[in-house]
Order: C-alpha cells, then structure tokens, then sequence
C-alpha cells in the first residue's frame, strides 16, 4: 500500500505592512506551528502566516499588489488572552 503526502504547507513572513499585507516571505512549506509556535520566528512579534503556497506568478503579482493577506502570529494569542484574562 502506498500513501500519498499531499500536505502543501503555508507561507512564513516576517511582517505584516500597514495594509495588513505581508510582503517578506521567510519560508514556504511550513505549518502554522513551524511559522509562529516553533519556528526561527516564534518570539518574534511581527511574525505572520498565510494559508497555502505561493507560485512564482503569485509572488510577482503579491509585489505588484503591495502584499499577500496574512494573519499575524502573536495577534491570535493577544486576542484570546484578551478574552480569557479579567481586567
């Protein structure tokens, strides 16, 4: 029997712009874990993430449209301790 790895990953970047784009790719083929939890970004506050890869045409049309929409890493954290911790 065979099995097939069809896990295409997400995108890592280094930071979102004040668009809220992201347009410094660190790393393709990663997990969201990789990118923000364990990754070389992990401490970083600027980190960020992006379902999926990206082509080559994708990474040229990205630069012509001032950015890739992406999700900061620590973001996802500060809002849920937001919700968790009284104030």
């Amino acid at each position: 029997m065979f099995f097939l790895d069809c896990f295409t990953g997400g995108t890592c970047w280094l930071n979102v712009n004040k668009n809220g784009k992201c347009t410094a790719l660190v790393q393709m083929g990663s997990t969201r874990e990789d990118c923000c939890g364990s990754g070389i970004l992990a401490k970083s506050a600027t980190a960020a993430y992006s379902e999926g890869e990206l082509s080559s045409s994708s990474i040229f049309i990205m630069h012509i449209q001032g950015g890739i929409q992406c999700s900061r890493c620590k973001g996802e954290l500060w809002i849920n301790l937001i919700h968790i911790l009284p104030f």
